[in-house]
């Protein structure tokens, strides 16, 4: 049932489904909040109510995903996000910024970049909040009165060209100095 799905709340509305004003950020309602907080341990322990939901699932033999899709498109989103930031970057190098960049890669330096930005992106992501819904409609949102969007997406593509012009305040300087050429952007 959808109710299940839902996560803790399962019965009352899921975060997804209350939204404020805007229709931008997601936000439970307090009673709620307080309801799920007075639950747990200090917070740190599942809600009663998802524990007896787990033990009614056991009981019935359901197999249920707690985890809601939308946290996995969030997660998609993130990531693809930071791949065309990947590819404005590699065009900035063919721009000569920063001056060291090195334009030939072969295919293991490929393979190592998107490995760490996969892996740094969805360490940063989880850490950040990104895939829970008040975090991910709070970041991109793009409507009136508070369209944070506009401005995420305006200062994380300008911090790559920000961060290459940082050479051309100390010519002749280089963080990638003594580095193997293949592991530098």
């Amino acid at each position: 049932p959808k109710e299940r799905m839902l996560g803790p709340l399962a019965g009352d509305k899921a975060i997804s489904d209350v939204g404020d004003e805007t229709g931008c950020a997601s936000t439970r309602r307090r009673s709620e909040l307080a309801e799920e907080v007075a639950d747990s341990e200090l917070g740190s322990a599942p809600s009663v109510r998802t524990v007896l939901n787990a033990i009614q699932d056991a009981k019935e033999g359901h197999l249920v995903h707690r985890i809601p899709w939308e946290q996995h498109a969030a997660m998609l989103v993130w990531l693809l996000l930071l791949c065309a930031q990947h590819g404005f970057t590699r065009l900035l190098c063919h721009a000569d910024l920063p001056f060291d960049c090195v334009r030939e890669k072969d295919s293991v330096a490929w393979i190592h970049d998107f490995k760490m930005l996969f892996l740094m992106g969805f360490m940063l992501a989880m850490l950040t909040g990104v895939p829970y819904p008040d975090r991910f409609f709070y970041i991109f949102c793009f409507r009136r009165p508070r369209p944070y969007g506009f401005m995420f997406l305006l200062v994380f593509f300008l911090v790559s060209p920000a961060w290459s012009s940082l050479s051309f305040i100390m010519p002749g300087f280089s963080i990638t100095d003594g580095m193997d050429a293949k592991y530098t952007a």
